[in-house]
């Protein structure tokens, strides 16, 4: 039911699937979804069960970054927080990046800032701090500190945190911890990646679109350098 209500009101949105059917039998809700064709965030990074990945170069990765982001920041723009991304569950197709399986992404109340959260689903590997409380108020900075999670695998082909076995540890370390960036960076990249993924949400880029205009500007003064 609450996926069938995110996907209504994210209905003029081309990042997402379009529901073909819906049903709804007593409490229960049954929808039928646009199936979409494309390579998957997982195979994209040729992403293994460690969450060890390919390293990629700036050049390589930069068009399919854009896309995701460009989906992510439609979403926040009307009212959407996208959470629990599972890789499998970003799509790169011909017309750019899906986003399909909003079962846990949360709904902003008209007229607040921010996003309530009252659910404690998620990937941990691509959650940032605040989303492991089952209660938590989430931002936009939130959801710079997933995609920074995504590019940071794809420029290095590792996570930028330890990757622990208990959702209590994880939590626990990314509290304690600062992220550790990969030293194969840029100096001015690690620079972006260290304000993105920051253990407290303010000191992250306002939102996914400004962590872009940032990354690209660190390769493209490096590039000078």
């Amino acid at each position: 039911m609450r996926e069938s209500r995110v996907l209504e009101l994210l209905e003029q949105s081309p990042y997402v699937p379009n529901i073909i059917s819906r049903q709804e039998v007593d409490s229960n809700t049954t929808l039928e979804m646009e199936y979409v064709a494309g390579k998957n965030g997982k195979e994209w990074l040729n992403l293994r069960d460690d969450w060890s990945a390919d390293a990629q170069s700036w050049e390589a990765v930069a068009g399919s970054l854009e896309s995701y982001i460009d989906a992510e920041s439609d979403l926040l723009d009307r009212g959407i927080m996208y959470r629990d991304l599972n890789l499998e569950h970003l799509i790169f197709c011909d017309s750019g990046a899906r986003l399909v399986d909003l079962e846990a992404a949360v709904i902003k109340n008209p007229g607040e800032p921010s996003w309530l959260q009252d659910d404690m689903r998620g990937t941990w590997e691509t959650m940032a701090p605040e989303e492991f409380p089952v209660q938590a108020e989430l931002t936009t900075r939130t959801a710079t500190y997933r995609v920074a999670v995504i590019a940071h695998l794809a420029l290095s082909g590792r996570l930028p945190f330890e990757r622990l076995l208990l959702r209590s540890d994880t939590y626990a370390w990314r509290k304690k911890y600062p992220a550790t960036i990969s030293r194969n960076l840029p100096i001015p990249t690690r620079r972006v990646f260290t304000s993105a993924l920051a253990r407290k949400a303010i000191h992250r880029h306002v939102d996914p679109q400004s962590f872009l205009a940032a990354l690209a500007q660190s390769y493209e003064s490096s590039i000078k350098a």
